[in-house]
């Protein structure tokens, strides 16, 4: 049992509820059972919310990202097909057609 603080409500709940705590809550109080669900309630449309705000910071950051879509839609087009660039060619190296040659 929980050893948190508990208050003493009074709420009226439909009958085919009392009847699913009823039938899941085995050796449990009612009320241990009622708090249990009630908590994964919260915790699911807690989880909702943030998906709601992940999807909308997404697509936002989508939106700015209309400089990097140009350079990867460039590159797909020169044929790198989103491989892994080479790394910044210094003065002994030169690039030829997608291979780096060391000088």
């Amino acid at each position: 049992m929980n050893s948190t603080l508990r208050m003493v409500k009074s709420f009226t709940i439909e009958p085919e509820i009392n009847d699913y705590v009823a039938s899941t809550k085995g050796s449990r109080s009612a009320s241990e059972r009622v708090n249990e669900l009630l908590k994964r309630a919260m915790l699911e449309e807690q989880y909702e919310r943030l998906g709601g705000e992940a999807a909308a910071f997404f697509a936002d950051a989508d939106k700015g990202r209309s400089g990097a879509k140009a350079f990867q839609k460039g590159d797909e087009l020169c044929g790198m097909g989103g491989r892994a660039h080479a790394p910044i060619l210094g003065p002994d190296l030169v690039r030829r057609r997608h291979q780096v040659v060391f000088r």
